[in-house]
């Protein structure tokens, strides 16, 4: 219920990316579905829009979204988010991605 601001975002983004590495995609989009522009203009947000995406079989648009948030972050990429992109352009019968050391406001 606290206005969408700063905290609370990064808080709904930890709390996403959490439910993705349990396997609960359809809670991270609960999580996720009112925090619009920072999904769509936020590197944090790109990242884990991406990993929804990827969790719900949208392949091609998790690999857009991947690159968007890497593009974002420019020099300052995590290297665990840069190893991800293999991940984003394999085949439909890859393996899942490694899980995140981190919650992803840290990384």
């Amino acid at each position: 219920m606290a206005p969408l601001g700063s905290t609370r975002a990064h808080a709904q983004l930890d709390a996403a990316w959490l439910q993705l590495e349990a396997g609960q995609p359809s809670e991270a989009a609960r999580l996720l579905r009112d925090i619009g522009p920072w999904l769509r203009e936020h590197p944090l947000g790109l990242a884990a829009a991406a990993r929804l995406a990827l969790a719900q079989g949208r392949r091609d648009e998790a690999g857009e979204l991947h690159q968007a948030a890497l593009e974002a972050m420019r020099h300052r990429t995590p290297p665990f988010l840069a190893a991800l992109g293999p991940f984003y352009a394999a085949a439909e019968d890859t393996p899942a991605p490694p899980r995140a050391p981190r919650l992803l406001t840290l990384l």
